[in-house]
């Protein structure tokens, strides 16, 4: 069984996310899901907010800017803010984000935090 998608216009652009080639079907549907969720509380009680630890973590790196830009699109549209955590090259989120924070080891103060993006320093 397989459940292919196109991520693009070449033969080489299909995907079988069930295999994890393009991305875990468990990964895709948990963001779906939260995000059905948070669009449905009451935003008078709740603040909406959603942390993505690593969905992108079986995505191959050609299709973590596409990932993103759709996050960020519903994110706009739903008034959610977002945070996610990766390990995948930043120039890969750099565009459809307001700010990218890296927290790095650091010998003398344990962790370094560095801000780049659009949205740096405000």
């Amino acid at each position: 069984m397989t459940f292919q998608i196109h991520a693009g216009d070449r033969p080489e652009d299909l995907e079988d996310i069930l295999h994890g080639q393009g991305g875990s079907v468990c990964n895709i549907l948990s963001v779906g899901l939260r995000l059905i969720a948070l669009s449905r509380l009451d935003q008078a009680r709740h603040r909406p907010f959603l942390v993505l630890d690593e969905q992108d973590c079986w995505l191959r790196p050609a299709l973590v800017p596409r990932f993103m830009k759709l996050i960020a699109e519903i994110a706009q549209r739903l008034e959610l803010q977002v945070l996610v955590i990766s390990h995948h090259p930043l120039d890969l989120f750099i565009h459809a984000c307001d700010r990218v924070l890296t927290l790095s080891p650091d010998r003398e103060g344990g962790v370094r935090l560095s801000e780049s993006g659009p949205g740096a320093g405000t």
